[in-house]
């Protein structure tokens, strides 16, 4: 989520040179727990041409078979499917898919829902397990209230999703 990455940042912004002893709390959480897995991704030929450099690594964005997951900041509101396409055209040369997603799960704006885009793929918005914040009731007109629930995806023995299985589920507030 949007927030999980603070106290990443405040390590790097109170002690960088620790940096390569942070093991992140999500990491350690996740790791006893059978039905949770963390997604990242390595960005292919991104590391600079220097000695010990590394590729990219974005956390909390992954792939699976047709699917992409992730903290997609940028795809909320009605112009969403419109921005999904233009940042698949964008960017999939450098992300380098192994197959043309088909599925874009995302999980930003708290609402549960999903829709098509264009191109005819399937962009779900995960909803939320969480209470609203009072700020979002206070700051009338900035925020539209959540949606909660979340997806239970199923997928074929190829890993690609069976979109007719997937479901949103609501919650209720």
């Amino acid at each position: 989520g949007n927030h999980d990455q603070r106290p990443r940042k405040r390590m790097q912004d109170i002690a960088p040179g620790l940096m390569p002893l942070y093991i992140d709390p999500l990491f350690v959480l996740a790791a006893g727990l059978d039905n949770v897995r963390m997604l990242s991704f390595e960005v292919d030929d991104t590391a600079p041409r220097l000695p010990l450099s590394e590729n990219t690594k974005l956390p909390f964005f992954g792939v699976e078979g047709d699917s992409l997951f992730g903290h997609f900041e940028g795809f909320c509101g009605d112009e969403a499917p419109k921005l999904v396409e233009g940042w698949i055209s964008d960017w999939s040369h450098v992300l380098n898919f192994k197959q043309d997603p088909r599925v874009i799960f995302q999980a930003h704006t708290h609402r549960l829902g999903s829709m098509y885009t264009p191109k005819g793929r399937l962009l779900v918005s995960t909803g939320c397990m969480c209470k609203p914040m009072e700020y979002q009731f206070i700051q009338h007109g900035k925020y539209r209230p959540p949606v909660p629930g979340y997806v239970a995806i199923y997928r074929d023995e190829n890993g690609n999703t069976i979109l007719e299985d997937t479901q949103t589920i609501f919650t209720g507030l």
